[in-house]
């Protein structure tokens, strides 16, 4: 708060104000260098990342997974997204076709 105070008095050319910092309870003497202040989880941090560089060896590998079929699925001719267009393009009339030069097939 105080530094945004000190940021708008510079900016408006005016004076520092003693008593602000004194109802504030900042003296000017004490100012501590800003690399003695400890950055919160300095030491988390250092030790995450060796963590996560280290490879998993306990970790199993999952199984493969199965195609599920839902039970009111079963016994019904399914198309494939892909059928399903191919059927859908041979239906269409020519006239109404993209030009050819859009599809390789």
């Amino acid at each position: 708060m105080a530094s945004r105070l000190e940021k708008v008095r510079k900016r408006k050319n005016l004076a520092p104000d003693p008593e602000l910092n004194k109802t504030l309870g900042l003296d000017e003497d004490d100012e501590t260098p800003v690399d003695a202040i400890p950055l919160p989880g300095e030491t988390e941090a250092k030790s995450s990342r060796i963590e996560q560089s280290a490879p998993a060896s306990t970790e199993y590998p999952s199984p493969p997974k199965q195609s599920s079929v839902r039970p009111w699925d079963r016994g019904k001719n399914t198309f494939s997204q892909e059928k399903w267009v191919d059927k859908r393009r041979d239906e269409r009339d020519n006239d109404f076709a993209p030009p050819s030069s859009y599809f390789t097939r």
